[in-house]
């Protein structure tokens, strides 16, 4: 709704159509940190005739989310995107605010199809787990567990392995920028994990690709597909050495006597230690070995980034009753913010609203005020939410459905209340409802 842009206003571009969805009027683009896996708000755009676009240029293996809140859709694109995402909105009536995700294709900005890595990914990720679902019953009725080969016949395992093997020697073929040949090495190794690969065949296939691929190390560290793939070939690998060695040497930053101690994993000692890093980041012997860290300089920052993670994006601003654009900095100064988040159709916060409606009027107190906030999706349902006013002295906004307000003040239901203080920043905890004691909060407030 805010600051969206319209499409022919934009030159190159990420380009988008939407199937199916004939309620979302606004996009919001949310780009995935690399590292982090965090989403940090982009830009928001208008839906005209069923298309939406974003003016920028798609990086070489960028992750992001497209939101129309509830609707969600995941994208990795190519250098310089040139086709054209087709966002399907799910059948099914969606059952949460946020996070329903639809599927996603590709097509020519002419319509024809066109054959898209992601593609290719997803039906490789499709076909190992009907591959499993057909194994697992075999599995399951000669073991009772998954991923023993040594009980079901040869014949079997052979005849899924080749079937596999055929479609990722296929996908090899199609696969030529480095980011989607990252991904099919996570996928063969998720397929090996899911059918029993040893410890040693994984961290076998993980070291030959990395020494077959030119890329610096500080580049391959910010494919994620890459990391996920680490995470497979060294999970747990703190667990196979000697505690005792290992600490001593690092406590005395003996660079040779830690490579020692590490064993195996001194093979692939800069990706390990990401692995141990990420499950468990405040270690100590984690954090000795990055205090004394000589590697790549991309993985010491990732652990900064996963220590210090960037707080969400709030929203700038919302819209009042006569259409004009309010900012939420100048609303908020010096004063405490009580948001009152509905939406149209809720029997709950019709009855919250006109609570709450009586505690805005009984107010005294000068450094407190009180809003009604709309998250309605469409101005239909907005316009619906005015009508319903409980009281002509409401203080009515409308934010509408933008994930940047749902993920900086954590709604995950409606109707809630949200609490901003005077600097605009939201209240940790949840807060109560005015059915549940929030005249009593408010009034413990100091003045």
């Amino acid at each position: 709704m805010l600051l969206a842009l319209p499409c022919a206003a934009l030159g190159q571009s990420l380009q988008m159509r939407l199937a199916g969805c004939p309620s979302v009027g606004t996009v919001h683009l949310e780009r995935v940190d690399a590292v982090t896996g965090q989403v940090r708000w982009v830009d928001a755009a208008l839906v005209e005739s069923g298309r939406a676009a974003f003016a920028l240029e798609p990086g070489a293996g960028e992750r992001w989310v497209v939101e129309a809140p509830p609707y969600s859709w995941k994208l990795t694109t190519r250098a310089g995107e040139p086709a054209v995402a087709v966002c399907h909105c799910p059948a099914e009536a969606p059952m949460r605010l946020r996070n329903v995700y639809g599927a996603v294709s590709w097509e020519a900005p002419d319509g024809q199809a066109v054959a898209h890595p992601m593609g290719v990914l997803d039906s490789l990720g499709l076909a190992a787990l009907t591959e499993f679902q057909e194994l697992e019953y075999d599995l399951m009725s000669a073991t009772g567990a998954v991923g023993s080969r040594s009980f079901v016949s040869d014949s079997v395992w052979a005849a899924a392995e080749g079937r596999m093997s055929a479609r990722f020697a296929a996908a090899e073929q199609r696969l030529t920028e480095p980011w989607a040949r990252d991904a099919l090495l996570r996928e063969r190794m998720n397929w090996a994990v899911t059918t029993g690969a040893s410890d040693a065949e994984l961290r076998a296939a993980f070291g030959a690709y990395l020494e077959e691929d030119g890329r610096h190390p500080n580049e391959q560290f910010m494919s994620k597909a890459l990391r996920d793939a680490a995470a497979l070939a060294w999970a747990n690998w703190w667990e196979e050495v000697d505690d005792a060695a290992l600490g001593e040497a690092l406590k005395s930053r003996n660079a040779e006597a830690t490579l020692e101690a590490m064993g195996p994993a001194a093979d692939a000692a800069d990706w390990a230690w990401w692995v141990w890093a990420r499950m468990q980041p405040t270690h100590p012997f984690v954090t000795r070995a990055f205090a004394m860290w000589t590697g790549p300089s991309a993985f010491v920052e990732g652990v900064g980034q996963i220590l210090r993670p960037l707080p969400p994006v709030p929203p700038e601003g919302w819209t009042t009753r006569s259409g004009d654009l309010e900012r939420l900095a100048e609303v908020s100064r010096g004063m405490r913010s009580v948001l009152l988040l509905v939406k149209d159709g809720s029997t709950a916060a019709l009855r919250e609203r006109a609570l709450f409606a009586q505690l805005a009027e009984s107010n005294k107190r000068r450094d407190v005020q009180f809003f009604v906030v709309s998250l309605d999706p469409t101005e239909s349902a907005w316009q619906s939410t005015q009508a319903a006013r409980a009281s002509r002295s409401e203080q009515l906004r409308w934010i509408g459905a933008d994930p940047r307000a749902l993920e900086a003040w954590s709604i995950s239901t409606v109707p809630t209340t949200v609490i901003l203080g005077p600097d605009g920043d939201p209240l940790p905890g949840r807060q109560p409802l005015p059915s549940e004691g929030l005249g009593a909060t408010i009034e413990r407030w100091p003045r």
